[in-house]
């Protein structure tokens, strides 16, 4: 994701999908929503990378499930201290 100026909202029989980085690199905001009654999880991963183009940190949200359950998530890159990414790439999954 490159620095969206409205956001991103992506819809896949995978589940829902609305982030935005407010702050460039440093936090995504957004939420996942399980669309579909098949007994999966929808759940979302954030792939922060370094300068150096090394992925520095992985992030998932919780799980959102059975069917019209949203998880809302707001992280920032890093554990401990945070660090601005210098990109973020942001993957919507079934599990």
């Amino acid at each position: 994701m490159e620095r969206p100026a409205q956001g991103i909202e992506s819809l896949t029989r995978r589940g829902r999908l609305h982030a935005g980085a407010p702050d460039g690199h440093e936090k995504v905001w957004g939420y996942v929503k399980d669309e579909n009654a098949d007994g999966a999880c929808a759940q979302v991963a954030r792939y922060w990378y370094k300068s150096d183009g090394s992925i520095g940190d992985v992030d998932w949200t919780n799980k959102a499930c059975p069917k019209d359950d949203i998880e809302y998530f707001e992280k920032a890159a890093g554990d401990g201290p945070h660090w601005k990414a210098s990109k973020v790439y942001i993957s919507l999954d079934k599990v």
